[in-house]
């Protein structure tokens, strides 16, 4: 079954595409920690899912979608509904949907494309093993959950 038909009607102008492209390549190199080897982001880009969306406003997560991955934004901005104020704002380099990913907790927050043109990885359990093989790559994840923290300070997950 696709991403897009897991999240409904609202993602059908996301689309996925060969993940080596150079566009992609470019924008992974920006976002990889030093310290990551080329083989290991190779690795990431190969068993990861390129999806690509078109317009703003289009569903990543709804509230009470399963988390099966979450997002690592390579390009655009990715928008968190708050109950109160101003969105949460995931650009370039960010992972939306980590903490509820890394719980098994289903989402408690609606994500959703805040520019029209958002590039990123869908990254599964299965290509998060990849994660925990790199210490760089474990600190990128240690301090996106310290962001997080941060907004939703009671919602940490044990990484």
């Amino acid at each position: 079954m696709s991403l897009a038909a897991l999240n409904g009607p609202s993602t059908l102008r996301a689309y996925s595409e060969p993940l080596l492209t150079e566009t992609n390549l470019e924008l992974v190199k920006k976002i990889v920690p030093t310290g990551v080897e080329a083989s290991l982001w190779q690795k990431i880009l190969m068993h990861s899912s390129a999806i690509n969306f078109d317009g703003t406003g289009e569903s990543l997560f709804k509230v009470g979608d399963k988390p099966l991955g979450f997002y690592w934004v390579l390009s655009g901005r990715v928008k968190m509904e708050m109950d109160k104020g101003k969105p949460l704002v995931f650009t370039s380099g960010s992972m939306a949907g980590l903490s509820h990913f890394l719980k098994d907790q289903r989402h408690q927050q609606h994500l959703y494309t805040g520019s029209r043109a958002v590039r990123s990885l869908f990254i599964d359990q299965k290509c998060f093993q990849l994660f925990k093989t790199n210490q760089a790559l474990q600190e990128l994840v240690k301090n996106e959950q310290k962001h997080f923290q941060e907004v939703f300070p009671n919602q940490l997950s044990d990484y």
